[in-house]
């Protein structure tokens, strides 16, 4: 079975924890886009780790108790066997989560 080019890495709707996505053994992953919409509360703050550094590549603390939408677009690269995670901190109503990018045989 072949991959597709594009890849969705992670989605979650209303994350409060943290979701990881490993890459799959034989494989690169390429991260260039995060969305992110979330309806806050005090103290939420939204990390991307690089799990095997622990390095924060992503990092926000949405403003006020209004529900807002952040984008990310650059380019992070995960060979097989790591991983990165996305961490939801804090009073949120949980945070809409999007990480898309492309995955390609090594």
């Amino acid at each position: 079975m072949s991959l597709p080019y594009s890849h969705v890495f992670l989605r979650a709707k209303g994350l409060n924890g943290v979701r990881t996505f490993q890459v799959p053994h034989g494989m690169r992953a390429i991260v260039i886009n995060m969305d992110f919409y979330t309806g806050v509360g005090a103290g939420t703050e939204i990390h991307v780790l690089d799990d095997i550094t622990g390095g924060t590549w992503y990092f926000a603390i949405p403003v006020g108790a209004l529900q807002q939408h952040d984008q990310w677009t650059g380019r992070q690269v995960f060979d097989e066997g790591e991983s990165f995670s996305v961490h939801v901190d804090g009073d949120s109503r949980g945070t809409d989560i999007r990480v898309s990018g492309y995955l390609l045989s090594m």
